[in-house]
């Protein structure tokens, strides 16, 4: 609701329905979009670049510079490998 409310909110006090209809389509509808296209941008490149240390039944791999794009740790090489050990309650 914020994600699309607020930028539609703002751009009604801007430059009345136009600006709302702007912020709308642009703070809303496009950031949402290329939120998601990002998303599975990185999801692809994270399966087929990079080494398998672990094993080959997942397609997860370890990439450096996956690592260094997304500022994070592979963790989803460890928590596919690896999910038979979580706990169940």
């Amino acid at each position: 609701m914020m994600s699309f409310g607020l930028p539609t909110l703002a751009g009604l006090m801007w430059d009345g329905w136009v600006g709302a209809l702007g912020g709308f389509l642009i703070g809303g509808v496009a950031k949402v979009v290329v939120l998601q296209h990002g998303t599975f941008l990185i999801n692809s490149a994270c399966h087929t670049t990079g080494r398998q240390p672990y094993s080959t039944r997942c397609s997860a791999r370890d990439s450096f510079l996956m690592e260094l794009f997304t500022l994070t740790r592979a963790i989803t090489i460890i928590t596919m490998n690896f999910s038979t050990t979580t706990v169940t309650a």
